[in-house]
């Protein structure tokens, strides 16, 4: 997923439209978890939690997704001011 304008809480663009930065979010908990089959919440950490994104101004923004693998169904993005 690509973002915008996101920045870090340090303030360095995060994830940015263009670039070959992205987060990533995988419903795996961590490099020797098990593959997950269903469904369930994710961030975009692997194995602790990820960076968070930050907006340096309120309005609109844009959220770029492309999935890697055929069939792959987005069911819901939440975006959350906590």
């Amino acid at each position: 997923m690509r973002l915008s304008d996101a920045r870090t809480g340090g303030g360095t663009t995060y994830a940015a439209i263009g670039t070959t930065a992205s987060a990533e979010f995988v419903l795996q908990d961590g490099p020797n978890g098990p593959d997950d089959h269903g469904w369930g919440w994710t961030d975009n950490g692997w194995g602790a939690f990820g960076a968070a994104a930050y907006f340096a101004t309120s309005g609109t923004h844009t959220i770029r997704i492309q999935q890697r693998e055929d069939g792959a169904i987005v069911d819901q993005i939440v975006i959350s001011p906590d």
